[in-house]
């Protein structure tokens, strides 16, 4: 079992697993099968800003909810 096949589920680039060349090559990505090292791989750029993206979601979320508790501890202290 190549390990390239399931390490990442989906990445649409990914030309099934080894792509380029000699499965050895030391500049070979993983991701995509592309002749560039991992890091510039493209798919893992998408991948970071989906998780960046999915973290400010949450935050937001969070801080709306924060913000929704004041008001109602401060109605009730009101009333």
């Amino acid at each position: 079992m190549k390990f390239t096949q399931n390490f990442f589920s989906g990445g649409g680039r990914r030309r099934g697993g080894r792509g380029g060349g000699h499965p050895r090559k030391p500049m070979a990505c993983y991701l995509c099968g592309g002749g560039h090292p991992v890091a510039r791989c493209p798919d893992l750029a998408d991948m970071r800003l989906q998780q960046q993206q999915q973290q400010q979601q949450q935050q937001q979320q969070q801080q709306q909810q924060q913000q929704q508790q004041q008001q109602q501890q401060q109605q009730q202290r009101n009333n």
